[in-house]
Formats: C-alpha cells, sequence, structure tokens
C-alpha cells in the first residue's frame, strides 16, 4: 500500500483510497498514520460491495464512482487509489465518469496495473534490491 500511496501522490497533494468494506477502513487508515501520509490523505471510502460480488462490473463502477465523486466533492481527494486487487476494469471507466462529470481528468489508480507497472519498470531499469540492506543470507 505504500507504494501504491506513493503513486498517488506522485501525481497529486492529496489522495483518497475507495475500498470495499466498510471493514477494512481501520486497517487501511491505521497504514496511512504508520506511513506518515497523513497530511496528503483526504480519506477512505468504502463502496459496500464483498469481494465475492466484484465480478458485477457496472454495480462496482456505479458504487465506485458514486464514492470518488464525494472524495473529491467532498474530502478534497485530488487522486484515487483503488485500495483492493479485486476493482479489476474499474479504474479506467472511474477515472473517465470523473472526468464527464467535473470536467477535470482526476487519477485513479489501480493497485494491480500500478504494482506490475513498478515492478517491470525496475527489472527494465535492471535493479534490484541493495545487498547493503537484504544480505543474501537470511539468519533467523
Amino acid at each position: 500500500m505504500k507504494g501504491l500511496a506513493f503513486s498517488a501522490l506522485a501525481l497529486s497533494q492529496r489522495f483518497s483510497i475507495i475500498t470495499v468494506l466498510q471493514s477494512t477502513l481501520a486497517m487501511q487508515r491505521g497504514h496511512v498514520l504508520s506511513y506518515g501520509l497523513s497530511e496528503s490523505f483526504a480519506s477512505i471510502r468504502a463502496v459496500d460491495c464483498n469481494v465475492a460480488d466484484l465480478g458485477n462490473l457496472d454495480v462496482v463502477v456505479a458504487r465506485t464512482f458514486e464514492q470518488a465523486l464525494k472524495a473529491v466533492r467532498e474530502d478534497g481527494a485530488q487522486s484515487l487509489l483503488l485500495g483492493c486487487t479485486g476493482f479489476v476494469d474499474v479504474a479506467g471507466r472511474v477515472a473517465t465518469l470523473l472526468e464527464e462529470t467535473l470536467g477535470s481528468y482526476v487519477p485513479v489508480i489501480d493497485p494491480n496495473q500500478a504494482g506490475f507497472g513498478f515492478l517491470v519498470s525496475l527489472v527494465r531499469m535492471k535493479l534490484r534490491p541493495s545487498r547493503l540492506t537484504y544480505s543474501k543470507i537470511t539468519t533467523f
């Protein structure tokens, strides 16, 4: 989550998280606090959709758009981070709806694409973890 939050902050000054269930709000708020990002954090909102129901894309997009619009208008979010890897094919559709409604582009970050894209960029740059931080031999 930390890397994804910094992706949002590379694109804006304040971000909100859109997640699936109310039960995950405290955990994700805790992440924001532990990463020291409270000043840049606008809000966290839930779409109240069980993970099993994420296959109904039209419903998920509608609920996500509703919460995303509230995060922007009411909470001051300038970018949005989807807080569940089950939000497949949602980010682009929500970003389009937001732009049509607000008349301005608001980045909506898909955690799957952002995470995979970051890993691909590391491989392309031939980068790997520092051996000064992570030794080859781990002892327990």
